[in-house]
């Protein structure tokens, strides 16, 4: 299934190389063995309002944006006269809560979108954005090694940190950065440039035992006066029902062992069971002192028409065997098994020529070919495929 990667360009001010951007992304996986599994879906000149439309359209597993960010505020994107529009960290969160099962990884390819992903985070499995300011060619160059190692087949999470070490690679120094006025942040300590990009990812939800219970006392009772009266009046009635709980409880608990016990001796007996009936039915038979005084069945009639029920319902699993394998020594094939090739060589009509099966069976007609397909798997169904 060809996995769908929305990137919403949004770019008011014209200083950002969103174009050479994309192109990147999509030479990056087209080189890759893996490429023609991810399809690209640039969108640019990003309104708010086609944010829902595209989202329900494409039906992404990964959306990128590539703008500019501004810390607390949001996002960046273009007005329908294209100046600059700020989209709240709040809105853009729960536009993702709405997309929860169904987008797996959210790019913030802007300055100080941290912010953002923590948000989007509690939503969305794994969340990329950035610590600081983001310089142009350091974005792209990231998400060029994020998507190419994703086209080699390499995690999310592995993507992420291919995408940062093509930072350290081939960063130049452009001076332009993703950032509009930032509000709300505290000027960082500078990192390096290539742990800018940060990745979070959605924690698993834990059950809360204290938030069980307070749930519970919100639900049935009011307060502790009214728990101490709901347990006291409900459930116990002084000592004697108290003692009559506990041997209850202690009947029970010993059914349950009694109960487990007989079910595991059942299971013992009946593995056991099975287990002779299948040692009976496919051991294989040793070779007896007389196998070439009797005389063999050549089944002549293998090689004209089909096996039906009636052929083999009678027969043992050493029957159906030799039956099966009959085909094969007709066409000359030297068998390995001692039993068989006893059995065989004892045969009038038989000439052994090869030990290959591939070209034993390349002699063998339709019919033969549908013989042995429909022995083969009686025996498998009827419980009698010898074990040689």
């Amino acid at each position: 299934m060809v996995k769908k990667i929305l990137i919403l360009a949004a770019n008011p001010k014209g200083d950002l190389k969103v174009y050479p951007e994309i192109r990147d992304i999509e030479q990056g996986l087209r080189q890759t063995p893996n490429g023609n599994q991810f399809e690209i879906l640039p969108k640019v000149a990003v309104c708010p309002k086609d944010l829902q439309s595209y989202l329900l359209e494409i039906n992404p597993w990964i959306v990128q944006f590539c703008g500019h960010g501004t810390g607390n505020q949001g996002l960046i994107l273009e007005s329908n006269v294209g100046q600059s529009q700020l989209v709240s960290t709040e809105a853009i969160a729960n536009l993702f809560q709405l997309f929860a099962n169904q987008v797996e990884c959210v790019i913030l390819n802007a300055c100080y979108s941290e912010l953002q992903a923590q948000e989007i985070v509690k939503h969305i499995n794994y969340v990329i954005g950035m610590r600081q300011e983001i310089r142009d060619d350091a974005a792209t160059a990231f998400t060029y090694g994020f998507y190419q190692s994703l086209g080699y087949g390499k995690s999310i999470e592995d993507a992420y940190h291919f995408g940062c070490n093509q930072i350290q690679l081939v960063i130049n120094r452009s001076t332009v950065s993703r950032t509009e006025t930032v509000v709300g942040v505290t000027e960082p300590v500078q990192v390096p440039e290539h742990l800018t990009p940060i990745l979070l990812k959605r924690p698993k939800k834990v059950l809360n035992a204290n938030v069980i219970i307070s749930k519970l006392e919100g639900k049935y009772l009011e307060n502790n006066d009214s728990y101490t009266t709901h347990i006291t009046g409900s459930y116990i009635q002084g000592n004697e029902n108290i003692n009559n709980m506990t041997k209850n409880y202690l009947k029970n608990i010993k059914v349950s062992i009694l109960y487990r016990w007989v079910g595991l001796l059942f299971c013992v007996v009946f593995s056991l069971g099975l287990g002779v009936y299948y040692f009976i039915n496919t051991r294989t038979p040793p070779i007896p002192p007389n196998i070439c005084k009797k005389p063999g069945n050549d089944y002549h009639w293998l090689s004209d028409r089909l096996v039906n029920l009636n052929d083999v319902k009678h027969l043992k699993a050493w029957d159906l065997t030799i039956m099966r394998n009959t085909i094969y020594a007709k066409h000359g094939h030297i068998f390995s098994k001692k039993i068989l090739d006893t059995y065989f060589r004892c045969q009038r009509w038989y000439v052994p020529k090869t030990t290959s099966d591939e070209s034993v069976q390349k002699q063998f007609s339709d019919i033969e070919n549908r013989n042995v397909k429909f022995i083969r798997e009686y025996e498998e169904k009827s419980g009698k495929l010898l074990i040689l």
